[in-house]
């Protein structure tokens, strides 16, 4: 799911892709937070997207009667990836399409990250960058570099450092490797390194925080490079795993899933709040700065 916010008029869209009954997938648009369907036509045959995360990161525009202003959001533009091409729209007040980029034939992404005019997806294989404005691809690095034999399921994972950069994992065969890159393919900062290959990604600038197979969470700095902080998995903060490469196993870590969200969670029922909990999390601290 992915935050479309339209207009001040016009509320926010939720942004859905669900598997139909023939398994086509598709992209519906609903209000939030009431998740009312919204008269858009949905868009079919889809099997990625990506919002601008630039259009998403921005703070919300604020609009004041009282001072003589009133908030006008710029569009949101958004990808849509097909099995033979990039379609691109936008939403404002309505949903309007502006051209297809075409794909190499069997090139199938399995996920994909926008900023401003750079699209970094994964198909099967590789990791791959596409300048919008150019229509130029390029392949950046391979999802797996580890050897034949290596039988291992590598899930990508694309993450959106800032308005040009990028942060991809590749499992080596021994470790995971992180690699920060710009839109141009361009390496910059350091890398990252993990043990086993995470499970979820998230950004919390300047903390990038993954949770790993053995259900343990890690908080590196994207500035510095460095492991910040290890949390321990709830059960087995005193058994190592079995393997760096071993699955969660459920009942002993609980933890499946790490989610990132650039605007917060929406609530759409009032009637069961009730069953929302607050769960206290230890987290880095630092000397406040005066």
């Amino acid at each position: 799911m992915s935050t479309l916010s339209a207009s001040s008029d016009v509320p926010p869209y939720q942004v859905v892709t669900l598997l139909s009954d023939f398994f086509e997938r598709q992209i519906h648009f609903y209000a939030i937070p009431s998740l009312e369907p919204q008269p858009i036509k949905p868009i079919r045959n889809v099997v990625a997207f990506a919002v601008d995360e630039q259009q998403v990161r921005k703070p919300a525009p604020v609009s004041n009667p009282s001072l003589g202003y009133s908030a006008h959001a710029d569009p949101i533009d958004f990808c849509v990836i097909k099995r033979a091409g990039i379609a691109m729209f936008s939403l404002k007040d309505r949903l309007s399409y502006s051209r297809e980029i075409p794909l190499p034939q069997g090139m199938n992404a399995v996920a994909a990250r926008r900023t401003g005019r750079y699209l970094c997806f994964a198909d099967r294989e590789h990791y791959n960058i596409i300048d919008l404005e150019q229509a130029q691809l390029f392949p950046i690095l391979p999802i797996s570099q580890a050897p034949p034999g290596d039988n291992v399921n590598i899930k990508p994972h694309i993450t959106v450092i800032s308005d040009n950069e990028f942060l991809i994992l590749s499992w080596t065969g021994a470790s995971t490797v992180g690699l920060f890159l710009t839109g141009n393919g361009d390496p910059v900062r350091g890398t990252l390194e993990w043990s086993s290959h995470p499970l979820g990604i998230s950004l919390d600038y300047p903390w990038i925080t993954t949770l790993l197979p053995d259900g343990t969470i890690q908080a590196h700095s994207v500035d510095e490079q460095i492991l910040a902080q290890v949390i321990p998995s709830p059960s087995t903060a005193s058994s190592p795993p079995s393997s760096p490469r071993a699955p969660p196993q459920v009942g002993v870590s609980q933890r499946l899933a790490l989610i990132a969200s650039v605007c917060g969670y929406y609530v759409p029922s009032s009637q069961r709040a009730a069953h929302l909990k607050k769960v206290p999390v230890k987290l880095l601290r630092t000397p406040a700065t005066l």
